[in-house]
């Protein structure tokens, strides 16, 4: 109960009924999320989730499945090799 409330004397949270609470949900995300790291990469998702949607729907699914194993291999590989190199 101590640390809680020298905790909430430092910081933006107060104590009630001997529990942390914060101020809302944005006090968890203060100084993790910046607005620039959620507004950049925004628009480049928007078309590369269309341009995937529609390219996996022409694929047969037996390529996606050799196509994903393929990857998971690679993937293993490149994994394996950086270990054997440490």
């Amino acid at each position: 109960m101590k640390v809680l409330k020298a905790h909430a004397r430092a910081g933006s949270a107060r104590v009630h009924g001997g529990r942390l609470r914060s101020h809302g949900p944005a006090a968890a995300l203060r100084g993790i999320l910046s607005i620039a790291a959620v507004l950049v990469p925004s628009p480049t998702v928007r078309l590369t989730a269309r341009l995937g949607a529609r390219v996996v729907h022409l694929v047969s699914r037996r390529r996606r499945e050799l196509c994903f194993a393929n990857y998971l291999i690679v993937l293993c590989g490149h994994f394996n090799l950086g270990l054997s190199l440490t």
